[in-house]
């Protein structure tokens, strides 16, 4: 993200206080359709799905009492990850066997 704080002192230090092994900075979505993906809850597990594979029902949803967005938490790449957490988590042996593909409508030349 250009216009983001790198290595956010504050941020770096609120993770850590918390003694959180990764973080992820969000913003709020401006617009149900705006392209991000959420951070939000997977079967019980954090995880960031892409704008792609919201259906409208979920891309659209909101809380009843706010009228904010239920899924709303934009991910915009910027994260915290301790060596414990790289190490573990991370290692060829950690890692998915089967990876997601997003496909996202974006310009290109072939």
């Amino acid at each position: 993200n250009a216009v983001c704080k790198v290595a956010d002192p504050v941020w770096i230090g609120y993770c850590i206080e918390q003694k959180a092994d990764m973080g992820c900075k969000v913003c709020p979505k401006a617009a149900p359709e705006e392209k991000v993906g959420v951070l939000c809850k997977r079967n019980g597990k954090f995880a960031v799905v892409e704008y792609s594979d919201l259906d409208d029902t979920s891309m659209n949803a909101r809380d009843a009492k706010t009228g904010e967005l239920t899924f709303s938490a934009g991910n915009i790449c910027i994260h915290f990850y301790t060596m414990g957490f790289l190490k573990t988590k991370c290692s060829p042996d950690a890692l998915p066997k089967v990876y997601h593909l997003a496909k996202k409508k974006i310009p290109h030349v072939n």
